[in-house]
């Protein structure tokens, strides 16, 4: 006798949630779930993901929020744009009431304005999945690489929660994170980041991409002396010609070798660069990039 007009229905995985292993102190959980909404005559099919960090003796929040943070630009990344998190818990020590327990990360959960105000449709595919980048152990290889190259790392995510520079100030922060990660490679002995291996650090890194990287520019070694003449010549001749495009488009290219040269070491295998690289989504930029490249 009750009339429905509106139901929503929250669907728990029967799986146990993936273990994620440790990272230092913390535990680190990945729990899929479901959701339906809508009317008696339109459904929606939510599906999320929720991350869960856990500790044995209780830490500052302050400690949590970068791991989260971290594991939440890869969803960006993954799906190249910014994936909000749209609820949260914190257990507090000594607290035995959990029933408003509420987690509010207004960083993690609320849009940049530049985001808020972008309504161009994205893709539901990633470019990237879990299992391309080695599984929860490769989940913890990103968090150790984000510590350990936090300049490089946070410059391919940016973009998601500032909005990136403006041109051509993306330009030379792509290069020098670029330069940066190649240069502490060198120091901690890589062989493909020696001097030796490539003219210059755009090259170097291009190299160790390799192919998947070459399906996207072409040539490597043009891409990387036009990335470099560019960047030159925008840090230091105040006069040097600034095409708007050509900026963009090397500076969105240096930005997608890093992103695949870092997920690669995540995954320990190829597979992200060739996922990444393959995607028809870079295509339209691929051949705009290759046709500047030869020309």
């Amino acid at each position: 006798s009750h009339l429905v007009t509106e139901a929503t229905f929250t669907l728990k995985a029967t799986s146990s949630p993936l273990s994620g292993g440790k990272y230092g102190a913390f535990n680190l959980n990945l729990a899929p779930d479901w959701s339906t909404s809508g009317t008696s005559t339109k459904r929606t099919l939510s599906s999320g993901l929720t991350i869960e960090l856990s500790v044995t003796r209780p830490r500052p929040f302050g400690d949590f929020r970068p791991l989260l943070l971290g594991l939440q630009d890869l969803l960006h990344l993954a799906y190249d744009r910014f994936i909000p998190a749209d609820g949260g818990r914190a257990v507090v020590h000594g607290c035995q009431d959990h029933r408003h327990s509420y987690l509010w990360m207004e960083e993690a959960m609320v849009p940049p304005p530049h985001i808020a105000r972008t309504h161009a449709a994205k893709e539901a595919f990633p470019l990237f999945t879990l299992a391309d980048i080695g599984g929860s152990d490769g989940f913890r290889r990103w968090l150790s690489l984000r510590d350990r190259f936090p300049d490089a790392a946070v410059v391919v995510a940016s973009g998601f929660r500032d909005g990136g520079a403006r041109q051509p100030s993306r330009l030379l922060e792509v290069a020098a994170a670029i330069e940066y990660y190649v240069n502490a490679n060198r120091k901690a002995g890589a062989t493909w980041a020696k001097k030796v291996s490539a003219p210059s650090h755009a090259e170097a890194l291009a190299r160790h991409v390799g192919k998947p990287f070459e399906s996207l520019v072409g040539d490597h070694s043009i891409w990387a002396k036009t990335f470099l003449s560019t960047y030159n010549g925008v840090k230091h001749d105040p006069a040097f010609q600034r095409d708007p495009e050509v900026l963009r488009l090397l500076s969105w290219s240096g930005q997608a070798l890093l992103l695949a040269a870092l997920l690669d070491r995540s995954a320990r295998t190829k597979a992200p660069s060739r996922k990444i690289f393959s995607d028809h989504r870079l295509e339209g930029g691929g051949r705009g990039l290759r046709a500047i490249l030869t020309t």
